[in-house]
């Protein structure tokens, strides 16, 4: 083990990237502290903003959000490619050669993994001193954002090391981790959110806004938690706690023990399966697959589909590269995936809208699964033309004639296929469930369908431009998140200040009114394919010249 973590922790200290994710990390701390700090006078108090000054409290919960959000996107994602990328790279043999035991390799890798995070959460340190000397954080605070991180951490890491043996390639492992983690982080909340129904009912300030029962119930008890988690609808951990009654602070500590205990379980369980399964691998890469998963495959293989021979005839008139891709990677099976769970979605928020009176449900999930899309998107996008790249298969492409922006327009549409189903399938839903509930005159239909519209969008734009990322040989990682700051941070910009153009020229009007919403959507989707068009035309003049051949973002020496 301490070979493996040597070697993990060296090679960690010699990539600029390590440095870069801490240095953005606190970026992103600091900007959030500056952004509740600071006030706009009158505006502020008009637009509802602010209720007065921030207290210490409130500043600590939405930094504890902030590292919560990091971790439980960067745990996953830094772990999931450890074993992996040694199969691909071929040197997990060379591993297994050495007098290292299985479990050993793959606890040298997690202890790394640890050690990485740890120094990513202690940049926070400096910025978390500024709420707790302003006053207003106590132990309580401090208690429950620790122990909420640990878990995500542990959580996350043993979601990463699980996915990391069971797939190969970085966006299967990729997804699967972040699939785990959720899985993993939802039983969590659900389990929590239940008990605390359970144990608070009938107590003074029990749980009494939550649904009676049904459906309702449970999922009003699954999101609850993942609410009281961020501290924030109550400016803190303390004065929530303080507000409910005298049952709630040791349930709460309850609750975070069992968490930290299930993650941290579930951390061993992982490292012990993985290093139990890597001498399977091995026999795997020397014997071929097993039977029942050559089995699997025949399977999947058969219910997979395959575009009909017309539309395979057309692709490959019109672009290969479009006809070419659509057989290397499982687009039918992701399209497949993805709009059978946007239908799932929808009809849930649909019965909801209509068996039990709340169409809040439908507008709060809208917005949320496109979302979720448009992050699967600039993850996939930021993943393309990794195989390529490790394989040296890129310049064969290029050097058979094909343009490079045919080449880059066939992997859009490949991507886009994936999900424009999808995303079209739950704005029709949408606007059938709105339609149907359109006598009870939902107030917040127009924002919700602002904010599918502007996520559906976003979704299309991050293809290309993670593509481009992902050209210039950025870890997807690192690809992943510019891609998600290229396209929601100028569209949100921008469309905010459409919207405060559209304020300004009409006096008299609401910030909110329809001509706003529409003022900020039309900027959003306009920036948006200003910077779709940019960055496919950025990453087809990569692969012209040549440039994916350098270092990431290195510029060819005079």
């Amino acid at each position: 083990m301490n070979a493996v973590l040597q070697r993990e922790l060296v090679v960690q200290a010699r990539q600029a990237r390590t440095y870069w994710l801490r240095f953005l990390a606190g970026l992103a701390l600091a900007t959030t502290l500056g952004g509740q700090m600071v006030t706009l006078g009158d505006l502020a108090r008009a637009m509802g903003l602010w209720r007065g000054a921030p207290t210490g409290a409130e500043l600590f919960a939405g930094l504890h959000t902030v590292i919560s959000l990091v971790l439980l996107f960067t745990a996953p994602l830094i772990a999931a490619d450890s074993i992996a990328r040694e199969r691909r790279e071929g040197t997990l043999g060379l591993l297994a050669l050495t007098p290292l035991q299985p479990f050993e390799i793959v606890l040298g890798k997690v202890g790394a993994h640890v050690i990485r995070l740890f120094s990513l959460w202690l940049v926070s340190l400096p910025v978390l001193m500024i709420p707790v000397l302003m006053g207003g954080v106590n132990w309580v605070d401090v208690k429950c954002a620790v122990a909420i991180e640990f878990a995500l951490l542990a959580g996350g890491l043993a979601a990463g090391v699980l996915a990391s043996t069971l797939a190969t390639t970085w966006t299967n492992t990729a997804g699967l981790a972040l699939f785990l983690a959720f899985v993993l982080g939802q039983s969590i909340a659900t389990t929590a959110g239940l008990a605390a129904a359970w144990v608070g009912q009938g107590k003074v300030g029990g749980i009494g806004s939550l649904p009676g029962s049904g459906v309702e119930f449970v999922f009003a008890a699954s999101v609850f938690p993942w609410a009281a988690a961020t501290g924030l609808p109550m400016g803190g951990f303390s004065p929530m706690l303080s507000l409910k009654g005298a049952w709630l602070p040791p349930f709460v500590d309850a609750a975070l023990l069992g968490a930290v205990l299930v993650t941290v379980t579930a951390l061993v369980l992982a490292t012990r399966f993985s290093g139990r399964r890597i001498p399977g691998l091995l026999r795997q890469e020397t014997s071929g697959a097993p039977v029942p998963q050559r089995l699997w495959e025949k399977v999947r293989e058969k219910f997979r589909g395959r575009p009909s021979p017309t539309q395979r005839a057309r692709w490959l008139r019109e672009n290969p590269a479009r006809w070419l891709f659509a057989f290397t990677s499982p687009a039918h099976t992701d399209r497949v995936i993805t709009f059978w769970l946007a239908v799932a979605v929808a009809g849930f928020g649909i019965y909801a809208n209509l068996k039990l009176g709340e169409g809040e449900v439908l507008v709060f999930l809208a917005p949320l699964f496109c979302g979720a899309v448009a992050v699967g998107a600039a993850l996939v996008g930021a993943a393309s033309f990794r195989r390529e790249v490790e394989e040296g298969t890129l310049e064969l492409l290029l050097v058979t004639g094909l343009p490079p922006r045919e080449l880059i327009r066939g992997r859009v549409r490949q991507l886009w296929a994936a999900c424009l189903p999808a995303l079209l399938m739950f704005g029709l839903c949408l606007g059938l469930g709105l339609l149907l509930d359109s006598e009870n005159g939902n107030a917040d239909a127009a924002s919700a369908l602002v904010a599918l519209v502007c996520c559906a969008t976003a979704a299309l734009g991050a293809v290309p431009i993670g593509i481009r990322y992902a050209v210039r040989r950025l870890n997807p990682l690192h690809a992943w998140f510019w891609t998600l700051l290229t396209s929601a941070g100028p569209p949100l910009l921008l469309g905010g200040a459409s919207s405060m153009l559209w304020w300004g020229l009409t006096r008299g009007t609401e910030l909110g009114d329809a001509g706003g919403k529409f003022a900020y959507l039309v900027g959003f989707c306009l920036t948006e394919f200003a910077l779709a068009r940019t960055w496919f035309w950025l990453a087809a003049n990569d692969l012209d010249t040549r440039l994916f051949m350098l270092k990431p973002f290195q510029r060819r020496p005079c």
